[in-house]
């Protein structure tokens, strides 16, 4: 028997269900108001998780020395530009300290994507009941959903690796085929295999609108931040998140179904 995702996704391939960028767009600040809390906790707890692996990293491989030279040669770098060859130079005489910032950047990657999983699943719970919860908000580090979010993000780790080889020109089709994998299975507890297959589906339907809508959501959440002096990144960032929920909820989410099975 079909699940109630499936029956959506064909209801929207055979009924040719459009969607507006610009719908997608307000969705997505609404969805971003609403969680703009839990956005914020979920930044600065990645912050300090990040800063935490980072230590640990350092006193583990021994390079805490190395740390401290590069911050100091990168804070001369505007009054002495011969400085930069400093840098490369430290870069290449201390393999152990690149291999830190690789993995300790793998392991934030990896370990914080449930939180930030959590986020779209509190924009969910705010749309359909109303409210939600620090409980909604960790929910992608419970049980199979952690298990299955972990995997999906290893893919896409790896498969981003690849692309690098190819000039980053996958990534183009990549990154937004992905994009509602997380959504599928944080709010519709698929399969991961699934989640992935379905996303790229949908992606497939809505290509061009998509891409755009994760454009102009690449420069609100990370260069309009910038440009507020940093701080408005602790507020902007959390707008990716919304606008993954706003994608769903413009497309499995604008079809509606009688007597919905369950997953």
């Amino acid at each position: 028997m079909r699940t109630t995702l499936e029956i959506k996704i064909d209801r929207l391939k055979k009924n040719g269900h459009n969607i507006s960028v610009n719908k997608v767009l307000t969705d997505g600040f609404s969805a971003w108001k609403s969680t703009i809390f839990y956005g914020f906790f979920c930044i600065i707890f990645s912050y300090l998780f990040n800063n935490l692996v980072s230590t640990i990293l350092s006193n583990y491989l021994g390079t805490h020395m190395i740390e401290l030279k590069f911050k100091n040669l990168v804070s001369q770098l505007n009054n002495d530009p011969r400085v930069l060859e400093e840098i490369i130079s430290l870069y290449k005489t201390n393999p152990m300290f690149i291999n830190k910032i690789i993995l300790s950047s793998f392991i934030g990657i990896l370990l914080l994507y449930p939180l930030n999983a959590g986020v779209v699943f509190c924009a969910h719970q705010i749309d359909k009941n109303g409210r939600t919860s620090f409980k909604d908000l960790i929910s992608g580090y419970q049980g199979k959903k952690f298990i299955k979010l972990l995997g999906l993000q290893l893919i896409h780790i790896i498969i981003i690796s690849i692309s690098c080889l190819f000039l980053f020109l996958p990534i183009i089709y990549i990154v937004p085929g992905f994009i509602l994998a997380g959504a599928f299975i944080i709010i519709d507890d698929v399969p991961l295999t699934k989640a992935i297959s379905y996303s790229f589906k949908i992606v497939n339907m809505y290509f061009g609108k998509i891409l755009l809508v994760l454009i102009f959501s690449y420069f609100f959440s990370k260069i309009f931040g910038i440009l507020m002096c940093f701080i408005g990144l602790l507020f902007t960032l959390s707008y990716s998140n919304a606008i993954v929920y706003s994608i769903y909820r413009n497309t499995v989410g604008a079809i509606v179904i009688d007597n919905e099975v369950n997953e």
